[in-house]
């Protein structure tokens, strides 16, 4: 119950953030002339501050009755997940900025070059869980809170401050670069951060390791990344292939939004494990903080043409500045993140191979001793799972996946069980037996029945 109060907290939060911000942004902007303007934006390329606050706020109006009979349809059960983020969606207005200004103007540019970097992120962020794994359900939630909420609440606040400071300056031509260099990676990566927050705090009963912070972390990143790269492909249309390929590929997977937050959402998690107030809030802190400083340093570096690997052959420049400048810029952060996530990677296979060898000893036949073996491996789950595959069928390769996962939290619900005596586990051992012992039938029962 308290993970869904912190939940609807930070939703309704950082919604209230957005419509506050929006209001003084709108001022410049008549209503009157709002659909003027917005017929004139796909040949501007970048929309007026004032423009987004308009369109933000009758994206709120016309989506919360849309979102109210979004969530009233009656979908099937495996539907409900997805019926419930679109309801959220629309009736907060947060997929307004990212529908209207990114997906459809550039629906035959920026956006379908952009799909298959967000792609290859995702799988490739996935497959860091070598044990237990978050479903993929929930790693496309943290994407759409990227690619939505952490979007329209950034572009809320740099709109509000860059009106604010046109009118202190008295210049209504004032660059955007202060707000982008100083401003943008606080209110960025707090926003992004929230959204780990509120994702983590549902699933820590039975995701709590590190790895699991830094995955809904990164996955949050890929999709404000998705999103970041989409609209500056389409803010210029002749650079649209760089833009792909430095935000996407170059900085998509490993650099970039996706790191900064993935060091948060792994300090999230490790802050989660620490017992005292104070050491939670230092550690979740600390994280934000590298997040920050690594937001900082990049766009301090780069939009003051100051970047250490400088080449003057635009193609050297392409191909090969940009990965070293990633590299030798948040190469620090990455590499005090690999460590984290190694050391966090350690400690779960043995926690995993205590439990497991805990379940064997019980005599449960939940886990068989070979099996023991093959759940302590991620390479022999692996090949374990193409040779049922090949010997079942494809489909098996799914089945045995699934089994493996419910095993591996068997393993892990032993472990805790056995180490926190007021703990109530999310799936108790003798239900998550139970479906093991079912799934394991339903594999074999092909099997049985070949001639």
């Amino acid at each position: 119950m308290k993970a869904y109060k912190l939940q609807a907290a930070i939703t309704l939060g950082v919604t209230a953030a957005s419509a506050l911000a929006a209001l003084p942004a709108v001022l410049p902007l008549p209503i009157w002339e709002f659909p003027v303007a917005l017929a004139d934006y796909p040949a501007r390329r970048m929309p007026i501050p004032s423009l987004f606050g308009w369109a933000f706020l009758v994206g709120i109006v016309v989506g919360a009755p849309l979102g109210l009979l979004v969530w009233k349809l009656p979908f099937p059960a495996r539907w409900h997940p997805v019926r419930n983020v679109a309801a959220l969606l629309l009736a907060t207005g947060m997929a307004t900025i990212p529908v209207v200004f990114v997906l459809i103007p550039n629906a035959l540019g920026g956006v379908p070059m952009a799909i298959p970097g967000l792609a290859t992120a995702v799988v490739v962020l996935y497959r860091v869980q070598r044990f237990r794994r978050i479903p993929l359900r929930y790693c496309l939630v943290a994407v759409a809170w990227g690619g939505t909420f952490a979007i329209t609440a950034g572009h809320q606040l740099l709109s509000v401050l860059h009106v604010y400071l046109a009118y202190w300056l008295r210049r209504p031509d004032v660059s955007l670069a202060p707000d982008v260099v100083i401003s943008a990676p606080l209110w960025e990566e707090a926003v992004k951060g929230l959204g780990v927050l509120a994702i983590f705090a549902h699933l820590r009963q039975r995701y709590d390791d590190p790895v699991h912070g830094f995955v809904l972390g990164a996955m949050v990143g890929a999709g404000f990344n998705f999103m970041e790269t989409s609209r500056y492909a389409m803010y210029n249309f002749n650079a649209a292939m760089l833009q792909v390929w430095v935000r996407q590929w170059v900085s998509g997977i490993t650099f970039g939004h996706v790191l900064f937050t993935g060091l948060t959402g792994a300090a999230i998690a490790l802050a989660y494990r620490q017992r005292r107030a104070i050491a939670r809030i230092a550690v979740a802190a600390g994280g934000f903080g590298l997040a920050v400083v690594a937001h900082f340093v990049w766009n301090w570096m780069s939009l003051n043409n100051r970047l250490p690997a400088a080449f003057e052959d635009a193609v050297s420049a392409t191909l090969l500045g940009f990965p070293l400048n990633f590299l030798i810029l948040s190469g620090p952060f990455l590499l005090l993140l690999t460590v984290t996530l190694v050391v966090a990677g350690r400690r779960e296979r043995a926690e995993l191979y205590a439990g497991l060898a805990a379940e064997v000893r019980a005599g449960q036949t939940a886990v068989t001793v070979g099996e023991a073996t093959v759940l302590a491996r991620p390479r022999l789950r692996l090949a374990h799972r193409l040779l049922c595959a090949r010997a079942l069928g494809w489909w098996a390769y799914r089945a045995v996946g699934n089994l493996h996962q419910l095993q591996l939290d068997l393993a892990h619900e032993r472990f805790r069980l056995a180490r926190e005596v007021d703990r109530v586990p999310p799936t108790s051992p003798s239900a998550l037996r139970r479906d093991i012992r079912a799934l394991r039938v339903w594999i074999n029962t092909p099997m049985e029945a070949a001639p």
